[in-house]
């Protein structure tokens, strides 16, 4: 009867295992599911970068802001696969996004080292000929105070144009086609201040002497 008892103990004990995965019990499949945190960090010069944006993809979703010291951590997280993405207007990233893979416990994904670029916007606007879009027609922006010219474009077929890749700043717009002049001559100053600059219209009439042969 002692030898059955004993028996009789450790086969309850298995079974206790297999239902409810006692601790130090093998095969009790809770592993997979234990809350783990995944942490990083985000640098601009070796200084961490704050209020970045940082979203996290894949087996769970979030939308995380690195603090003061340019970290970010979200916890609680199932094991699985996840892409961090960081964004902040005015920054690019290397890596562009990082794929970490959580199997148990805590998991520290790689810096992303960040780079200013400069925020730029555009000007616009469209050049017309007895009211239908002159195509063709140079537009030359100028910077207003050193008179020195960023760039040309040409209007499309409907008269339209864009320049884009302009800072903030004061500038000054002269379109130009053989066989036309343009009122306004000019447009200036056109104040480009942290939102693009639309609207900047010029008219065209043909110029030059007309030929009539009477024969």
């Amino acid at each position: 009867m002692k030898f059955s008892w004993k028996k009789y103990a450790i086969g309850t004990v298995l079974l206790l295992c297999q239902s409810i995965a006692l601790p130090g019990c093998g095969g009790g499949g809770s592993e997979a599911t234990t809350p783990s945190m995944l942490s990083g960090r985000v640098a601009l010069n070796g200084v961490g970068l704050f209020n970045v944006t940082v979203a996290v993809t894949g087996s769970g979703s979030a939308s995380l802001t690195t603090d003061q010291g340019g970290g970010y951590s979200f916890t609680g997280i199932v094991h699985g696969g996840y892409t961090f993405t960081p964004s902040k207007p005015g920054y690019s990233f290397n890596p562009v996004s990082q794929a970490v893979t959580v199997t148990n416990g805590s998991v520290t994904v790689p810096e992303f080292t960040a780079s200013a670029t400069p925020v730029t916007y555009a000007i616009s606007g469209k050049v017309t000929v007895n009211g239908a879009g002159l195509p063709s027609a140079t537009v030359t922006v100028f910077d207003t105070v050193s008179g020195v010219p960023r760039g040309s474009v040409f209007t499309d077929n409907d008269g339209n144009y864009t320049f884009s890749g302009v800072p903030n700043g004061n500038y000054t717009i002269t379109p130009t086609r053989s066989g036309y002049a343009f009122t306004p001559t000019s447009i200036s100053p056109i104040v480009v201040n942290n939102a693009s600059a639309s609207g900047y219209d010029f008219s065209a009439a043909q110029t030059g002497s007309i030929i009539i042969d009477f024969g």
